[in-house]
Order: C-alpha cells, then sequence, then structure tokens
C-alpha cells in the first residue's frame, strides 16, 4: 500500500533502514534521512492505516502520525541529521584501515568545527522551518506539503 501511495504522490521513498549494527552512527543517518525525504508519504501512509486499522490500533497509529506532525519532532530529527552526518563521516574515516594517528587527529578536529558550526548555523531544510515560524503572517507552518501541529510549543523547544 505503501508502494501505491508514493506512485501515487510521484515520490519515491525507501525502506528505512535498519538502524542497528556495529556502524550504528551511519545506519541512524541513512534511516533519518529516508525519513525526511520520504515525510509526506509516510505521514499520509499511517493517516491512512489509521482510518483501516481497528479502533485500538487505529488510536495508536494517530499518535504516531501526532508526533510525526509535531514542529518539535520534526525539528530535532533534522537537528540530529546536522549533528549526525559530520560524526558519521568521522566514524567511517576511523574504521578504514589505513588510518593513522595523525591522520585521525586532523579528522577529529575537522570534525569538532564542524560540530560546533552546526550548532549556529542549521541546515537549510531547519532554517526554512524556523523562517515560517518568524512570518507576521499567521498561515501553517508546513514541510514538504504538511502541515505541522504543535508550533509554539516547538519553537519554545527550538530556541533553548
Amino acid at each position: 500500500m505503501k508502494r501505491a501511495q508514493s506512485d501515487f504522490m510521484d515520490e519515491q521513498v525507501h525502506r528505512p533502514a535498519r538502524a542497528k549494527g556495529t556502524r550504528w552512527i551511519q545506519h541512524k543517518v541513512k534511516a533519518a534521512s529516508i525519513l525526511l525525504s520520504g515525510y509526506p508519504v509516510f505521514v499520509t501512509h499511517l493517516q491512512k492505516l489509521a482510518q483501516d486499522e481497528p479502533r485500538q490500533q487505529a488510536a495508536t497509529i494517530r499518535g504516531y502520525v501526532k508526533i510525526m506532525k509535531s514542529f518539535k519532532f520534526l525539528s530535532c530529527l533534522l537537528a540530529f541529521v546536522d549533528l549526525l552526518v559530520p560524526t558519521a563521516r568521522l566514524s567511517q574515516f576511523l574504521q578504514r584501515d589505513g588510518t593513522n594517528l595523525m591522520m585521525a587527529k586532523t579528522s577529529i578536529n575537522t570534525t569538532k568545527k564542524s560540530l560546533q558550526s552546526a550548532a549556529s548555523v542549521h541546515s537549510e531544510e531547519l532554517t526554512n522551518l524556523i523562517q515560517q515560524t518568524e512570518s507576521a503572517e499567521e498561515k501553517p507552518v508546513e514541510f514538504i506539503g504538511i502541515s505541522l501541529n504543535d508550533v509554539k510549543t516547538g519553537v519554545a523547544f527550538v530556541q533553548t
């Protein structure tokens, strides 16, 4: 059913990555990136599932949809990717056979600078999300066509 919805919405959606294992950072980045790229399809799929499932399961699924559509969840997910991408690069570098101590030190320093920069400079998606909340007009905050809820709570969280 998810495949049919992705075809209907003209979106290519990958199955979420397995986020376990010894190289967990890369798995987490891949899983979060897939969730972000297929976000509207996943939300739509879960909303459709909630309509088709028995009452108890539908309530659980609607809870997941509410969480996924919250500004706080989405901004945290975007920040998670912003922070884990440089960390994943470092992890891959350190796992190479030919890595020596000097190369490792250089890579660690580069990653440290990237992480310090990520604390103040957000990705384009997160910056766009935050800018939507600063608009003087009272229009809904959206991410890839999905309206987000609990925006005021999420903005207060992001600003802390």
